[in-house]
């Protein structure tokens, strides 16, 4: 997880307690929540969702065509 202009990761491995929409519930230590509520008000926040370790996924192939249909 990395948040604004500088790209800087902030944790790895956060469990996902559950997905609403575009919320996302993290368990998380207080430190940690406090660091994500920093961020998520003072910069962008990306997520990056990584295969369960032992499983090999094919890269998606990205085309214009893919992202004009959706």
């Amino acid at each position: 997880m990395a948040y604004g202009g500088k790209n800087r990761e902030l944790f790895q491995d956060l469990n996902v307690l559950g997905v609403n929409g575009a919320n996302v519930t993290f368990e998380a230590t207080p430190t940690q929540a406090g660091t994500l509520i920093y961020a998520a008000q003072n910069a962008q926040i990306w997520l990056v969702l990584r295969p369960t370790p032992g499983t090999h996924p094919k890269p998606a192939v990205i085309s214009a065509g893919n992202l004009v249909r959706g």
